[in-house]
């Protein structure tokens, strides 16, 4: 009887033999489609089938339900497993179609809000980010139970960043991050994103604890190592130099060549510069130097060889102190950063009567930056009316 099937079935199941049930509940089905237990035979066996990982035999037993009984009561749990179904097997676009059927037949469905979310997501690996977007804040809006609401804020900020919306992605993880439930959904590389985005919008308390999340959750020394760097970073921004200076350090201590390596000992050696400890940020200037090695690291060595000449300058190595500025200018260019520092060059080896060095120095400012306010103060004074224009400074014989 089919009954007695039915009840096998479930015997089976909880003897731990589900693929004897899977195989009495397909039967009782089969030889009694329209039995009252057959639906629900159909559905108990799909289940049995998929948990012991044969996803096409409970794919057929779903498909089933549906083409014998597609009103049935178990009809939206069918639908519904078949489009995990499709996506576990990464044919996103049967199970966008499914999870569309299941929520345009039955709207009601318990499955409803579940149903939008794993929608946002097969849209969203099919590429179609303005559509996962709808469906996530599809799946927000329809009132999920806490677990599908956590996944689906989540995603949703995740896909606004994605499609480049930051400031909203920004502010949905900050709220995600508040709640203190889901910090463990935060990649490494989110939290850096996070952290260096609040810091450049002058949320400093923000930025602090983003990158100590990283640093405390890093699965390596590299990230642990950006972590610190991050958070040095955004001390510094807050004003608090001595914290950020221990973090740099921490950083530093991590033994780790990674991306941040050259950042924190540049800071590091910039901190210590500016409260006076000149001779101790020579080691880490150095190694800024060393570390910024690449065209990644251009700006990197660019601050650090000039952080290098003044630490020379306040130790009171004069000599040192221009040849360090006078490097940076001839290696490097910057509109910006570099004639402040090629005219300090100037007036150093000026004072250290090392005119010809200072001459070609000036001619180098005025050739590269000539519309610099630098170059503007070094450059020969405009001819008198009717009068010779004086010979530049670089013709004039040095005494």
């Amino acid at each position: 009887a089919p009954d007695v099937r039915y009840r096998l079935g479930h015997r089976l199941l909880r003897a731990g033999d589900a693929a004897d049930a899977a195989a009495a509940f397909a039967a009782l089905a089969d030889a009694n489609p329209s039995h009252p237990l057959a639906a629900r035979a159909r559905l108990a066996a799909a289940s049995a089938f998929a948990s012991v990982a044969n996803g096409a035999a409970a794919l057929e037993q779903w498909q089933r339900l549906l083409r014998d009984a597609p009103d049935a009561p178990e009809a939206p749990e069918a639908l519904f497993q078949e489009a995990l179904e499709e996506l576990r097997s990464e044919r996103r676009l049967d199970a966008i179609r499914t999870l569309e059927t299941l929520l345009r037949r039955f709207p009601e469905s318990p499955r409803g809000a579940e149903a939008r979310f794993w929608r946002g997501e097969a849209l969203r690996a099919h590429g179609d980010l303005r559509g996962a977007e709808a469906a996530f804040r599809d799946s927000i809006a329809s009132a999920p139970n806490a677990s599908v609401l956590r996944d689906a804020r989540f995603a949703l900020a995740s896909v606004l960043r994605e499609s480049g919306q930051d400031a909203e992605a920004a502010a949905l993880f900050e709220e995600i991050l508040d709640a203190k439930a889901d910090a463990g959904r935060f990649s490494p590389a989110l939290l850096a994103w996070l952290s260096e985005r609040e810091a450049a919008s002058g949320d400093t308390a923000r930025a602090i604890a983003s990158a100590e999340l990283l640093a405390a959750t890093a699965p390596d020394a590299a990230w642990a190592q950006t972590g610190h760097t991050l958070a040095g970073r955004a001390l510094a921004l807050a004003g608090r130099a001595t914290e950020a200076e221990g973090r740099f350090r921490l950083a530093r201590d991590t033994h780790a060549d990674g991306p941040a390596a050259a950042e924190a000992s540049l800071r590091l050696g910039e901190l210590l510069l500016a409260r006076g400890a000149a001779s101790e940020a020579d080691a880490p200037l150095r190694d800024a130097i060393r570390l910024a090695a690449g065209d990644d690291g251009r700006a990197f060595r660019v601050r650090a060889y000039i952080a290098l000449g003044h630490a020379a300058l306040a130790a009171g190595d004069s000599d040192s102190a221009a040849r360090y500025l006078t490097t940076v200018g001839m290696l490097f260019h910057d509109p910006v950063q570099l004639p402040p520092v090629l005219l300090e060059a100037v007036r150093l080896l000026e004072a250290l009567g090392r005119d010809d060095e200072a001459n070609a120095l000036r001619d180098t400012l005025l050739a590269d930056y000539p519309d610099s306010p630098e170059a503007r103060s070094v450059a020969p004074a405009a001819p008198a009316a009717g009068g010779e224009r004086p010979p530049s400074a670089a013709a004039t014989p040095t005494p």
